[in-house]
């Protein structure tokens, strides 16, 4: 019961915001033109799947490099540290 009413509450809560918010002309215009450019995006993702998919791939691709590089600059940090822990744990 508790869960009902929460999630309608936010539901209420989004529509009267979302309505008190449009009231400004400069947001509605602002919405519109975000809307008609995710309209377009996704129709020309449908229209041409193949470069969709080259796109994601290479987005993909260019992540894994990045996080290749980052984790390899974080390994070698980490023992660099570990080294310089060591010289100062081991001296007597």
């Amino acid at each position: 019961m508790e869960k009902r009413r929460l999630v309608s509450g936010m539901v209420i809560g989004a529509i009267v915001g979302l309505a008190a918010v449009m009231a400004d002309q400069s947001v509605r215009k602002y919405a519109k033109e975000k809307v008609a450019k995710a309209v377009d995006q996704t129709s020309s993702m449908i229209k041409q799947p193949s470069i969709t998919v080259n796109r994601f791939r290479q987005g993909l691709n260019k992540f894994n490099e990045t996080f290749s590089s980052r984790t390899s600059q974080t390994v070698n940090t980490l023992e660099k540290i570990e080294e310089t822990l060591e010289k100062f744990t081991h001296k007597k």
